[in-house]
Parts: structure tokens; C-alpha cells; sequence
């Protein structure tokens, strides 16, 4: 495919799936016993372990590097598959000849090939034998009943891998040219997609000036090969890291990781602006990995943003000293809390809860009311292992007591269902300020929600400002919410702008307007007030010097009385 959007691995493996995988694959060899183990030694390899297909892939590695000698793993995935590649020492004119290959069909966007495409049988015989070819069978043709072979790429990282080895080693791609085939080069503009890791091992090559077997491949012209790693090195410095969008700055973090060279990895973490958002980014092991080391090494505080990452090593990020702040998905939060209340891990248990922050809050989906409810059960839950780790008498979750403003937003279809669950825990949250139900959805809530709302009203002590709107609240709504408004002692703003409220609500409301001393803004717009409704509120007004403004115009209210009623007070807003 040509140009693909986004490529999503839906199901990956599990940390258990994982080690099960590698134990299963090892299974009856000499070195079965230490496999798994040093694998894992190897945090950022066994972190792509994630992906079924990089698992085989890092297994087949290291059961080369085994039967080669070797006793452990390189650190990077560039190392790693040049070891892979020294069993290739005696055939280094073969393996020149196969990364090209691997370029010419890889900016085909190919990876199978028939046996007359390649430059000689050699060349085939090698690749089959060392593992960088499988057997191919292509489709066969409609007109011929003859089914025609040839060879294919065994896996799509070995071909990345040859196309960087091939930018590297060619003398006729020059130093400057280098560049463009980085993943960052703008944020409209990304012309190699079909080689992703290509640039990783791009970097990682040209920083293995001392490898004594990579210096052996590139003999012919280690001056030239100097020059791309000193082009590299300069770009990598004029980069804009700031600018880049998170998509972007991972793929840099993971190019200056596979570097290992400490004078990028330290250039790199020095830059990265303290609020780091990856909201919405899909975040694999391997990126929390990479994130982790350069992270660390900065002296900068960090303020992370995780939302919606689907983040599975959230422990490593929080952990750091250095990350003062964090939001991340609420379920994503309460599960990384429930694992530390399990381990006995109080101490990081408290730390999290500290950074953790939640203002402002908005639920979209009945599961992120879901969350929230969890959140305040876990903070229940907490209170006494916090207890026992601080020696405090009392404990909140400072998230869940700072939380100022809620946004509900759910729609028609749930909107009660979510909003009744809500209110169940609405007096959880001390601080709240700001509770806003107008959705452009319009979330439907009704009398019956307004009726469960206003019983949570006495809990509700900094409130400042209550929006209502389009809600479908009627007269029987509106009377309970005016019987308990007066208890809401902090109120500054209240809009029931769009519902379907009549006279009798009006004259409910203009009941205890005088009564509600902080009240400033009254919002009443479009709904299905008269003139007999205007009137009362405009005269319950009259003994309300503390508001400030009250909006009502609404079409079943003739102009001509609104105007007058403008009139009588300037507060009225048409």
C-alpha cells in the first residue's frame, strides 16, 4: 500500500503473553533456561516484545547471537541487528548487494520480489540462508495455470534495517541529502511512511563509529561516513524540538535513543518544553521506554499529559522525581493505584496521588462517569494503607479535593442514565466550582435529573456557577430546583437558557431570587416564559440589588413588554 493513514495493531501481547512466547520459542534449546531472563535484562528489546510480530523477530536475534557466542543483548535494536548481520562477515559484498535491494523495492513500497528482479542467484542463496529471505509464492494469474515463485522480505524490520544499512554505506547518497529521510522534517510533510524504523536505524548507524565490524563494512570511505554523522548530528541540533507534535517527538526520542550517544540523549532532554502532552497518542512500550531514559536525565520539572494513550507502564513515568505533574485516564490511574495498593508500594502510592491531576474534568461517555465513581471508591479504599505508610490521622486524594470545574457532555441517548450516576458522587468534590451541562449534543438530563440534583445542593458549597441549559427542564424541574437554590450559599451564575421552562417556574424562581445574596447572573433565555412570568421576575428583581444581570428574552414573551420591562430596570438583558 502506497500511502496508509495509521496502522493499528489491535490485540498485542500481555507482559505474562510475552514471557509465555519467549519460554514456548526457546522450549527443548540448549539455552532455554536463561532466555527469558535475558531478555528481560534488556528492558527497551523486551519491551517491543509487545508486538507477536517483534517478539519472534527479538527471539530469532538472540538465538543467533547465542549460537554466534554471544552471552547477552545489545541495548538498541540497531546493535542488536548488526550482530545479527556479523555472521555475514565472509559475504560483506553480498549484504552491500541486498540493502540495496532492500532500497530499490522498499521505495517501491514492496518487500516480495521474483527471482529475475534479483541481481544474481548469489545474491538470493545468501539472503535465503541467513534468514533475510523467505520463500514467496505469488498469485496466480488469471490466464495461467503455472503458479510462479520467488523471494520475499522475512520480515518488514529486517528490510528497514538493510534500507538504513544501505543510506548509510552508499557513496553515492550524499551527506546532505540524509536528512529528508528522517521522520521529522515538517508537520505537513511525510514522504517515506513505508519505512518507519528506517530512521532509527538510520541514526543508530551512523553513530557506530567505533563498532569494529560496522567500521570493517564501511572501509571504503570512512571519511564519507564521518560526514553523515556530523550532518546528522547538525540537524538533530537545529531542530525546533519544542515545535515538534507528539507524533514527531517520539520518533526523535527513539532516533537519539538508538544513538546512545550521551551528548544527544542529554541535548535532547535539555530542550523538551516542561508540559508535555501526548493526548490522544497511542503510547507503546517501547515509546514509554524512550520517554523514560531521556526524561530522566533532564534537570527540568514535567508535567505530563496522558489522556487517552492506552498507556500499560504508567508506574515508569510517574515514578521519576523529575515528573511533578500527571493527567491520564482515569482507568488507566485507578488501575496503576490498585497494582501499587497490592504490591504494598505506599510510598509511591502517595507520591502518584499527588501528582495526579484531574481539573478540568469532562465527561463525554457513561464510562467516564464510570471512572470518576471509581476514583472517589478509591480514594475511600486508600485512606486507611495511606494512613498506615504516612501516619496521618486523614487523607484525600488531592485531585479528587482541587477538582473546580465538571463538564458533562454525554448526549441525549445516556444523558440521564449518566448524569443520576453522577450525582451519586458530586459531594465528593469539595472544591467544585463549576458544574456545566450544556452539550451541543444537548444531554437531556429533565425534571428528574434536576429533581436529583437539587437534593446533592446542600453538599454543593463552592459552587459558583450551574449551567443547565438545553436540558428539556420544565415547570415540575424548575420548582425543585428553586426550593433548594437558596442552599447553594456560594452561586454567582445559574443559566437554564433553552429548556422548557413556563410561568409557574418563573414564579418559582423569582420566589427565592432575593433570598440567594451571591447570586449575580440569571440566565432564563428561550424558553416558554410570558409576559405574566417576565413581570414577576422582573419584580422579584427589584428587591435583588446583588444581581447583576438577568437575561429572558424568549419569543412567547411580546416584544413591547420586554422593552418596557427593560426599562423599568437596566439589569435586563433582551
Amino acid at each position: 500500500v502506497s500511502k496508509v493513514d495509521k496502522t493499528i495493531e489491535i490485540v498485542g501481547f500481555s507482559p505474562q503473553q510475552r514471557e509465555l512466547y519467549i519460554t514456548k520459542y526457546f522450549e527443548g534449546l540448549p539455552y532455554c533456561d536463561n532466555a527469558l531472563k535475558l531478555i528481560k535484562e534488556c528492558e527497551y528489546l523486551f519491551s517491543h516484545c509487545y508486538s507477536p510480530v517483534m517478539c519472534r523477530l527479538v527471539c530469532f536475534l538472540y538465538e543467533t547471537v547465542l549460537e554466534m557466542g554471544g552471552k547477552s543483548l545489545p541495548s538498541t535494536l540497531t546493535t542488536v541487528f548488526l550482530k545479527f548481520v556479523q555472521q555475514t562477515m565472509q559475504n560483506q559484498e553480498s549484504l552491500a548487494t541486498l540493502a540495496r535491494v532492500a532500497w530499490y523495492f522498499g521505495e517501491k513500497h514492496q518487500s516480495a520480489m521474483k527471482s529475475d528482479h534479483l541481481p544474481s542467484k548469489e545474491v538470493k542463496e545468501f539472503a535465503l540462508k541467513y534468514g533475510f529471505f523467505l520463500p514467496f509464492a505469488f498469485p496466480r494469474p488469471s490466464d495461467s495455470g503455472e503458479e510462479e515463485f520467488g523471494s520475499t522480505f522475512s520480515d518488514f524490520v529486517i528490510q528497514n534495517f538493510l534500507c538504513a544499512l544501505h543510506l548509510t554505506l552508499a557513496e553515492d547518497i550524499k551527506d546532505k541529502s540524509l536528512t529528508k529521510y528522517l521522520s521529522f522534517p515538517s508537520k505537513k510533510k511525510k514522504p517515506y511512511n513505508w519505512s518507519d524504523l528506517v530512521p532509527r536505524f538510520l541514526a543508530g548507524l551512523l553513530f557506530l563509529q567505533d563498532d569494529a565490524y560496522f567500521c570493517s563494512l564501511s572501509n571504503k570511505d570512512v571519511k564519507q561516513s564521518t560526514k553523515k554523522q556530523k550532518t546528522l548530528l547538525k540537524y538533530f541540533k537545529r531542530l525546533q524540538i519544542n515545535e515538534l507534535c507528539p507524533e514527531r517527538l517520539l520518533e526523535l526520542l527513539h532516533c537519539t535513543y538508538e544513538t546512545q550517544s550521551n551528548y544527544l540523549l542529554q541535548h535532547v532532554a535539555l530542550r523538551l518544553k516542561p508540559d508535555l502532552s501526548f493526548l490522544g497518542v497511542v503510547l507503546t512500550p517501547p515509546d514509554v521506554h524512550v520517554l523514560h531514559s531521556i526524561l530522566k536525565r533532564s534537570r527540568k520539572e514535567f508535567s505530563l499529559d496522558l489522556r487517552n494513550s492506552s498507556i500499560d507502564r504508567l508506574k515508569d513515568l510517574v515514578g521519576l522525581k523529575n515528573v511533578t505533574s500527571f493527567r491520564a485516564s482515569l482507568s488507566d490511574t485507578v488501575r496503576l493505584w490498585k497494582s501499587l495498593e497490592q504490591t504494598k508500594d505506599y510510598e509511591l502510592l502517595r507520591a502518584s496521588t499527588e501528582k495526579f491531576v484531574l481539573d478540568p474534568f469532562k465527561a463525554k461517555t457513561v464510562k467516564d462517569v464510570s471512572d470518576l465513581s471509581d476514583l472517589v471508591e478509591m480514594q475511600e479504599k486508600m485512606i486507611n494503607c495511606v494512613q498506615d505508610a504516612s501516619g496521618c490521622s486523614s487523607y484525600e486524594i488531592p485531585a479528587i479535593k482541587n477538582l473546580r470545574k465538571l463538564e458533562f457532555a454525554l448526549g441525549p441517548v445516556c444523558g440521564l442514565q449518566g448524569f443520576l450516576k453522577l450525582v451519586e458522587i458530586l459531594a465528593a468534590f469539595p472544591s467544585l466550582q463549576h458544574l456545566d451541562l450544556d452539550a451541543l449534543s444537548e444531554n437531556g438530563i429533565g425534571d428528574e435529573g434536576a429533581k436529583s440534583l437539587s437534593e446533592v445542593f446542600p453538599t454543593l458549597t463552592s459552587l459558583e456557577t450551574l449551567n443547565l441549559s438545553q436540558n428539556k427542564i420544565t415547570d415540575v424541574g424548575a420548582e425543585k430546583l428553586a426550593t433548594a437554590l437558596p442552599s447553594l450559599s456560594s452561586l454567582k451564575t445559574l443559566s437554564l437558557y433553552n429548556n422548557s421552562i413556563c410561568d409557574f417556574g418563573a414564579e418559582n424562581l423569582a420566589k427565592v431570587l432575593p433570598v440567594m445574596a451571591s447570586l449575580r447572573v440569571l440566565d432564563v433565555q428561550y424558553n416558554k416564559i410570558t409576559g405574566v412570568g417576565a413581570q414577576q421576575l422582573t419584580d422579584s428583581l427589584r428587591k435583588c440589588p446583588h444581581i447583576k444581570n438577568l437575561v429572558m428574552w424568549n419569543p412567547t414573551i411580546p416584544y413591547g413588554v420586554l422593552e418596557h420591562l427593560q426599562q423599568l430596570d437596566s439589569r435586563i438583558s433582551v
